[in-house]
Order: C-alpha cells, then sequence, then structure tokens
C-alpha cells in the first residue's frame, strides 16, 4: 500500500497518515518480526520491539513516502545496523564516564518549538584511532536519544541538532568523520529531525561545510541555518542555552549519569571493542583537560 507522503519527509509530523494506515503498520510490524525470529542472530529482539512501535513505524514510513516495502527494507537495515555497532543502549551508564566529562556531544533542554536539542561541540572532537569507532557510536547513540525524546513529545515534535564551530582549527578538519554522520542519518534514522544550525563557522571551514553540502539531499538542505554570535537565540531560548554560547543555563552538560564507569573499567569487558590501555587513556585525557579547564 502507497500511502500519500507529506511534502517535507525529514519532520517528525505524521498527521497526513490516515487511519487507513492502522493496517500497514501492522503488517509491516509482522513481517519484520517474522524475519527477526527467523533470524535471531541479525538483531535485538528487544530492539525490534521497541522500533515496530506505531511512532517509529510511521516516522520510516515518512522517510519512504509511504511505501510498506521500502520501509520495510529500511527498517530491517536499521536494525540489523544498531545491533551490529550496538546503537541500542537502554542504560546512559554504559557509555564510559570520559565521554561524557569532555563535553563534546549532549542533549540540553529544548529549542522554542519544544523540540530536544542535541549540542556538538567540535572542537573537542579528535581523531584518536583508538577510540574513533566508540566515539562515533556515542555521538549515533545521542542522536537516536534524541530522536527518541522529541518523538515521545507527541507527533508535532522532533529533535534539533546546533554544531558549534567556535574556536575549531584544522585539527577538526575531517571530512570522512563528518560524511560517516551524515550517511548514518540518511540510511537508518526516520523521519524527525526539525532543524540543523551551524553556529560560529570559521574561514577555514567554508570550504568543507561546501563540500559536505553536496552530500546531502535537496529536500533536507532546507533544515540547515547558519547562525553566528547572538543569531541562535532567535531559535533557542538564551535561557536554554549553555554559558558557552552565551546563553543563562547554569545547568552543567557534562553531567555525568549515576552508575558510570571508566573507559578503562568498560574496556577490560569489551577487549574488541575500546583498543585502549591504562597509558593511553591518561594520554587522551590529558588532550582535553586544558580544553576543558578553559572552558
Amino acid at each position: 500500500m502507497q500511502l500519500k507522503p507529506r511534502k517535507n519527509s525529514t519532520d517528525s509530523s505524521i498527521t497526513s497518515i490516515s487511519s487507513e494506515s492502522l493496517q500497514v503498520i501492522d503488517d509491516i510490524r509482522e513481517e519484520i518480526m517474522e524475519d527477526v525470529a527467523a533470524n535471531p542472530d541479525l538483531y535485538d529482539k528487544k530492539d525490534a520491539e521497541k522500533l515496530t512501535s506505531k511512532s517509529f513505524i510511521l516516522r520510516y514510513m515518512e522517510r519512504q513516502k509511504g511505501d510498506q516495502n521500502k520501509t520495510v527494507e529500511m527498517m530491517k537495515l536499521a536494525l540489523k545496523k544498531r545491533k551490529e555497532r550496538n546503537w541500542l543502549l537502554d542504560d546512559d551508564s554504559e557509555v564510559p564516564l570520559e565521554f561524557y566529562k569532555i563535553g563534546a556531544c549532549f542533549i540540553y533542554n529544548e529549542d522554542k518549538e519544544g523540540n530536544p536539542v542535541l549540542y556538538m561541540r567540535v572542537k573537542y572532537y579528535r581523531m584518536i584511532p583508538e577510540l574513533r569507532k566508540p566515539m562515533e557510536n556515542f555521538v549515533v547513540w545521542m542522536m537516536y536519544k534524541a530522536d527518541e525524546m522529541g518523538a515521545k513529545k507527541g507527533e508535532e515534535y522532533g529533535w534539533t541538532i546546533v554544531f558549534d564551530l567556535t574556536g575549531v582549527s584544522m585539527a577538526q578538519y575531517d571530512l570522512p568523520e563528518l560524511l560517516f554522520l551524515i550517511q548514518t542519518f540518511i540510511d537508518y534514522f526516520p523521519a524527525g529531525l526539525k532543524q540543523v544550525y551551524v553556529n560560529n563557522i570559521p574561514w577555514i571551514f567554508k570550504p568543507l561545510v561546501s563540500v559536505v553540502l553536496q552530500f546531502i539531499p535537496n529536500e533536507w538542505k532546507g533544515l540547515i541555518k547558519f547562525t553566528k554570535k547572538d543569531e541562535i537565540f532567535k531559535y533557542i531560548e538564551k535561557k536554554n542555552v549553555p554559558k558557552f554560547l552565551g546563553g543563562t543555563c547554569k545547568k552543567s552538560y557534562r553531567e555525568v549519569p549515576e552508575g558510570s564507569r571508566s573507559v578503562m573499567e568498560v574496556s577490560k569487558e569489551q577487549l574488541d571493542y575500546y583498543n585502549v590501555n591504562e597509558k593511553k587513556v591518561e594520554q587522551i585525557l590529558k588532550i582535553y583537560e586544558k580544553m576543558i579547564q578553559e572552558d
């Protein structure tokens, strides 16, 4: 069955899908869960049950313009990749505490439309081979978390991203990493992203941004706004913006969930995932210590 899509297939409104889609939703859920039962090694059953809720199915259908078969295939791919890359953590404390302390990626309050905001402070990004995969997974996991937070608020809500490029240098010039995040979003995320704010682009990054824009589908480019200085307050109340962007909110954006453990403790249980030793962890943390103190 082909359902009539909305004009904007990126945001999370699902009001254009009528009650006639209920049978389609059931059919999609049944087809996916049958594949989960037939291939248990490829899926996480609990995750599959979550992603086959009405809200998720409708939002994946939006991404596929109402095409049932394409929706099923996209959701299967997403479920398999979520298990393969460990993007389905249920407990925030499963993430090493250092990832929170660095403050490079975090969810912080809401924009003026009530959508949760995911901040990415690019200046804190460092290409550290031993932690590249875990850090990539952490960022994608946070993206999914923001998406779910918005969806839980209601059909009219979604989530927003702020890429803050304040203080970046050539050390953060990593095109493959940016393309990884874009491709991950295109391939595996349901509709829900409302807006992307790219804040304070320095001149050295403008060529990189131009290249990245070529990989973004034309219908999504309208979601991107470039801001500088106080312009971010047009879209997010100053009282909800962290202090490093000139906001007045005093809440820490480096809060560590109760029960979180260090990279070293977590790595002992996941040796094939965290390719680090204690000496390397100390070296990595020293890179960030001065930056955090100056913040």
